[in-house]
């Protein structure tokens, strides 16, 4: 069964959840805050790692950078809704909205395209 797992920055490994249960990653100074699922609950780990190692490491695991604080595992994505000039992204089994910041709407864009 595959896992992801998730690193700090000295490489030693911190979590290892199931693709489909992640769900984000959120920024926090010099943490990461990995946002997952756990027997139907949802439960958050702190990480020493920067959102550029996570966003590197996963990219090919289809998590998305979608804002400078903010790293989304698009298996989870219920839906991206446009707001204003910028678009915002719902995860599935939480009321907290992800936003999308202006750099990165061409690239959420071609996602819906494809």
């Amino acid at each position: 069964m595959e896992r992801l797992n998730i690193r700090d920055e000295h490489g030693r490994l911190r979590l290892s959840v199931k693709p489909e249960d992640l769900l984000y990653f959120e920024s926090a100074d010099n943490y990461v805050i990995a946002y997952y699922r756990k027997e139907q609950r949802i439960v958050k780990e702190l990480i020493r790692t920067s959102l550029k190692n996570i966003e590197t490491e996963f990219t090919e695991k289809n998590c998305i950078r979608c804002h400078r604080s903010f790293v989304v595992n698009l298996q989870n994505v219920m839906s991206i809704k446009k707001k204003g000039r910028s678009y915002e992204i719902s995860i599935i089994g939480i009321q907290t909205t992800i936003p999308v910041s202006r750099g990165y709407v061409k690239i959420i864009e071609d996602l819906l395209i494809r």
